[in-house]
């Protein structure tokens, strides 16, 4: 691990926390991390809790509907090691994403998708009377997160100089094989349905603007979040974070080393704009205005 490298939230990140424990700054993300970590200890000694947090169709329908939103808490440490390595990934590009979102529409992001992807569930398991699809812990919420970080920045190269949306292809292939593979039909559509669900959630808060097919459904997806503070990357591979489209960086990995020189002037152009947004609105911009706010958000982000 390189010198340099500290915990996302840790002391001296300039980041949008709801809380601190300690130096650690916890973040939404790092509210999901934690709570999924507990959960994943307590159904060790105590599996009865695991099962009572997931989601099964038939109990939702039975009353318990506190199951639509308890289901990513519900991993099980008798899935080995891949739980522990779901909520790492969950961690890294769900703490990304949030860096341009905020605190408050990642949560949001994060409940929508939880729901959304629950009652999904539920619906299809209704004309059949099946209980499956059967949600339990974080993995498909982390897949989307992680499918939505690399719809954005399809560019970015992973290890080996994979580029992302290779990356991305590939898990989504795999996953279609395998459940094609054991005749899943009603598990197979509802994981296709929730990739749609979680382009369209997306497209709501602002993101995905690149894709004219991914409809939104509401203005409120038109407003572009305030620009994140910088902080010091993280990821895989060497270099930069490769955050922008077509950028070609490589996403920097936990051993990497540190964020690009902040530039005086960018910020207090970046301040300039934010300030006549905070007093006229998103739409006071031009195009160009918008263009520049774009562009100066990445460059002090050091993409």
């Amino acid at each position: 691990m390189a010198r340099g490298f500290r915990f996302p939230g840790s002391a001296g990140g300039q980041h949008d926390s709801w809380f601190r424990i300690g130096t650690l700054e916890v973040t939404t993300s790092w509210l999901v991390v934690i709570a999924s970590s507990f959960f994943l200890v307590v159904g060790a000694f105590a599996p009865a809790v695991t099962v009572a947090l997931g989601l099964f169709p038939d109990a939702v329908r039975s009353g318990q509907i506190w199951r639509i939103v308890t289901w990513p808490l519900a991993n099980d440490i008798r899935g080995g090691i891949w739980p522990v390595v779901t909520i790492f990934f969950f961690w890294y590009f769900g703490g990304m994403l949030e860096e341009n979102l905020g605190r408050v529409r990642m949560a949001r992001l994060l409940l929508w998708l939880t729901v959304l992807v629950g009652m999904l569930a539920v619906i299809l398991s209704l004309p059949f009377g099946a209980f499956e699809p059967i949600l339990l812990g974080l993995d498909t919420l982390q897949l989307l997160v992680l499918l939505i970080w690399i719809a954005e920045r399809p560019q970015a190269r992973f290890l080996f100089n994979i580029p992302a949306w290779v990356f991305g292809a590939v898990i989504v292939a795999i996953q279609l094989l395998q459940l094609t593979a054991f005749r899943s039909w009603l598990v197979l559509l509802h994981f296709v349905l929730s990739l749609v669900i979680g382009a369209l959630v997306a497209r709501q808060f602002g993101m995905l603007e690149e894709y004219a097919a991914i409809p939104r459904l509401g203005s409120g997806g038109s407003r572009q979040p305030r620009p994140r503070k910088p902080r010091r990357s993280r990821g895989f591979g060497g270099g930069s974070r490769g955050g922008s489209r077509g950028s070609g960086g490589v996403v920097a990995g936990p051993w990497a080393g540190s964020s690009a020189p902040r530039v005086d002037s960018d910020r207090a152009k970046l301040d300039a704009l934010l300030d006549k947004i905070s007093e006229s609105g998103m739409d006071s911009l031009t195009s160009g205005e918008r263009k520049q706010l774009d562009v100066l958000r990445r460059r002090i982000r050091g993409e």
